[in-house]
């Protein structure tokens, strides 16, 4: 269907606020990450691409995928012009996980990163490549303390220069990566060889691995005790685990609640939590520095718990408790209004955010390309309204929310 022009009901001297505005001092790491993938796309000269979407993309959670309890908070819902609410964003009540509860499937993601797929061997961006494997420099030197030979799986590869820092050290490495290009690339250029499929999907035999990578990959799954517990059974006894997430505080602003591609938000208490209460224990804990290109990450070094241990009632994890729940409750309602000054709701409204269609998977829409603006609906509450810049129409018509055509 095509959407016409966003049409407002506002104030006298409505307030908008640019896309792109001003960065906090200093700024959020999603600030950060957002910007540098503009650049990318910028200085590629890529043009829009927009993603259409329509309610059997949606897939949709109401318990916590960590504790499962029932009882979270809204934070943020986006929406299209036709009401379709296509990605919310909600925090645990019982142990302040941040997940969301309308999300596209991957079904719906694959089928975009096959339309973006170019056929070449080139690297995105090679800058961001030369910082991860600088990167798993660090995750190599902890993995050789431990267990300095054996089979290893990197699970998210990217352009697998990671991948290769473990090979070159003399692991025994395989790729799983479900991008196409990036997939195509570390099997043709690299002669690693590559599982091009999800986490979600994948399935390994017991006792496979020696080691499993999963850096900055747990935050782009729909249920990570489900991996977990899976990456449990591929592990031979005995073996580790390299575990890195975003942490919540350090990621967080606003614009979060139209960032796609990461489905959750840790804080370093849940995620402690939720490996122990799937079999593993804590070897060590780290904090890796933001670089120039990535976030920085809350990381564990995990190894794999004896299976009648980990199933054992005497070794049951206790319930997750939060010291101050009321506090940490607000204290996340903030983040989702950084930087929103006055146009931010009272803590007791979610924040409303209303895009005229998707022109990057990732993120919902380019920054740069237009303003929100602040209306009152139904109700008193107010909602935040995208007003792209005129532009040339899109190549090849209207824009459309039909579905993609597969491949």
């Amino acid at each position: 269907m095509h959407h016409d022009p966003v049409s407002l009901t506002m104030h006298q001297n409505p307030q908008a606020i640019p896309m792109m505005n001003a960065a906090p001092s200093p700024p959020s790491a999603l600030t950060h990450v957002l910007g540098r993938m503009e650049q990318c796309l910028d200085s590629r000269k890529e043009e829009h691409r927009y993603y259409p979407i329509q309610a059997d993309d949606l897939i949709f959670t109401t318990a916590c995928p960590v504790c499962g309890s029932g009882e979270a908070v809204t934070l943020v819902e986006v929406s299209l012009p036709d009401d379709l609410v296509f990605h919310a964003t909600a925090v645990c009540r019982s142990c302040l996980f941040v997940f969301r509860p309308v999300s596209p499937s991957y079904h719906w993601f694959q089928r975009c990163w096959a339309r973006i797929a170019t056929g070449t061997l080139e690297v995105f961006n090679t800058a961001l490549e030369t910082e991860r494997r600088e990167r798993y420099r660090i995750y190599l030197g902890l993995m050789q303390a431990c267990r300095p030979t054996g089979r290893v799986l990197d699970v998210g590869a990217a352009y697998g220069s990671g991948t290769q820092l473990f090979a070159e050290a003399g692991y025994q490495v395989s790729a799983l990566e479900p991008e196409n290009d990036r997939a195509n690339y570390i099997r043709r250029s690299l002669g690693i060889p590559v599982y091009q499929t999800v986490l979600q999907t994948f399935e390994s035999e017991p006792g496979t691995w020696d080691i499993v990578l999963l850096s900055h990959c747990l935050e782009h799954v729909d249920g990570p005790a489900e991996i977990l517990a899976k990456v449990h059974r591929w592990l031979v006894p005995g073996g580790l685990v390299y575990l890195e997430v975003p942490d919540l505080w350090d990621i967080v602003d606003w614009t979060d609640g139209l960032f796609m591609t990461h489905k959750s938000n840790f804080t370093p208490e849940n995620l402690s939590w939720l490996v122990r209460r799937q079999g593993f224990d804590i070897l060590q804990t780290r904090t890796i520095p933001r670089t120039a290109g990535e976030t920085s990450g809350f990381a564990l070094v995990l190894q794999r718990r004896d299976f009648a241990e980990a199933h054992d009632e005497t070794a049951v994890v206790a319930p997750f408790v939060l010291t101050d729940p009321a506090g940490s409750l607000i204290a996340v309602q903030h983040c989702y209004r950084k930087d929103l000054s006055d146009l931010a709701p009272p803590l007791d409204q979610p924040v409303l955010l209303r895009v005229p269609y998707l022109d990057q998977f990732y993120h919902t829409i380019r920054r740069d390309c237009g303003r929100f603006v602040r209306e009152i609906i139904p109700g008193g509450q107010q909602r935040l309204v995208f007003v792209p810049r005129p532009e040339p129409p899109a190549s090849g018509g209207a824009r459309s929310n039909a579905p993609l055509a597969p491949g």
